[in-house]
């Protein structure tokens, strides 16, 4: 090895200088490291090469290097299939302390041991889906670091956070540990009764064991709205959009409004829309599909035949044609869309951040299915959520 002969050639001396250029080749190798990896998971899994998951790719493949997490064993990684409490709990202790265990039941040994870490005390049911909000409350307990000032981040989550995980959420978001749903500088919606899927799983973990994988917080300082009206400081993207959570909460009020009732042995549906900031359109559209007839449909769109076609502001009240009796119904669709009004720039210039997609079918007795996309980066909460029939008492008559 040449040393210059003005370095003392002494062990230490040594040793350092061999530190230093270990630490200097890893630094410039580091990229490259990276995209090999990236590009390893996808050679190894089949199912995670579409742009929509570009943004977990790097934690992915830092916690399949680390051994973390792992496959189907059949080619694929299942990004968005639901994380069980017991699986995530296993990816947790895999992580912090580099050991994998086994046993009988195969989780036996990663319960123990995140009890013995102060992770859980007693859970019921461990084979169950993991929501987020439990989610950030194992995140935080597994995070040893210092929490400060976290309170100050409240106005950068507009969801009205369960009393019960409040703290939780708001530490886990002011170290950058998770980010909520939404799009350029918020507020956003964390989504706390969402299940965890794979991907996210993946990303606040690879957070909590490497910072300089963390998401940078953003601190929203202005005052939010109210639901049904808008701020220019905390609504809008940088590009001129409604938020995602903006847009959602508008959605929302319009989903809420929809009644259906019966008169005279006809059957109607209602609703309202809200006020809407100046250069934006409602879009809604409700169809009930019924076993071996026609189906009743209305919408907003201009394509629509005047007798089925209903306002896109202020109320509508119409008959729902063909429908004479609720047991001929064999599905419910209701799509809801709040978009900027003028014409796209290009097929990449999308009008709208988020559209809420509610379907019932005939044969699921507990609840609909509610779809609500981020249209704006593609990737957070793509997956159908069950919404209780109480939760939507103007669809209980046909979906009783």
């Amino acid at each position: 090895m040449f040393i210059n002969k003005r370095f003392k050639q002494t062990p230490t001396a040594i040793l350092a200088f061999m530190l230093i250029v270990m630490l200097i080749s890893i630094h410039i190798v580091s990229p490259i490291i990276l995209a090999r990896d990236i590009n390893k998971i996808k050679a190894d899994f089949s199912d995670i090469g579409e742009a929509k998951y570009t943004w977990a790719l790097e934690y992915i493949a830092y916690l399949y290097d680390l051994k973390v997490v792992q496959g189907n064993g059949k080619g694929q990684f299942l990004p968005t299939k639901e994380v069980k409490y017991n699986e995530y709990l296993k990816m947790l202790v895999v992580a912090l302390t580099g050991k994998t265990y086994t046993g009988t039941p195969w989780d036996k040994p990663y319960v123990e041991k995140a009890i013995e870490l102060g992770l859980i005390t007693n859970i019921k049911d461990y084979n169950i889906p993991i929501n987020r909000y439990e989610m950030a409350k194992l995140i935080v307990l597994a995070c040893k670091e210092e929490f400060k000032d976290y309170e100050k981040y409240s106005k950068s989550l507009t969801d009205s956070l369960s009393p019960e995980y409040r703290e939780f959420v708001l530490k886990a978001y002011s170290k950058g540990l998770i980010t909520g749903y939404g799009s350029g500088k918020g507020p956003f919606t964390f989504g706390g009764a969402d299940m965890m899927e794979r991907c996210q799983a993946a990303t606040v973990i690879a957070r909590l064991i490497k910072a300089d994988k963390r998401s940078i917080p953003v601190l929203v300082t202005g005052t939010p709205s109210t639901p049904g009206s808008n701020n220019p400081s905390t609504d809008f993207t940088p590009d001129g959009r409604l938020t995602y959570a903006k847009t959602v909460e508008y959605e929302k009020i319009i989903r809420d409004s929809i009644t259906f009732y019966t008169e005279k042995g006809k059957y109607y549906v209602k609703g309202s829309y809200p006020t809407l900031p100046e250069g934006f359109q409602s879009d809604l559209s409700i169809d009930v599909v019924l076993k071996d007839k026609y189906s009743s449909e209305i919408s907003t769109s201009s394509d629509t035949l005047d007798e089925y076609c209903i306002p896109s502001t202020g109320s509508f009240n119409k008959v729902l044609e063909n429908l004479t009796k609720t047991t001929d119904i064999d599905y419910l669709i209701i799509n809801i869309s709040v978009y900027q009004d003028r014409e796209p720039k290009d097929e990449n210039d999308h009008l709208m951040t988020a559209t809420i997609f509610i379907m019932h079918d005939s044969d699921d007795t507990k609840a609909c299915k509610s779809y609500i996309k981020d249209l704006y980066t593609d990737k957070y909460n793509t997956k159908f959520d069950y919404i209780p029939y109480k939760d939507l008492p103007g669809l209980q008559l046909l979906i009783k």
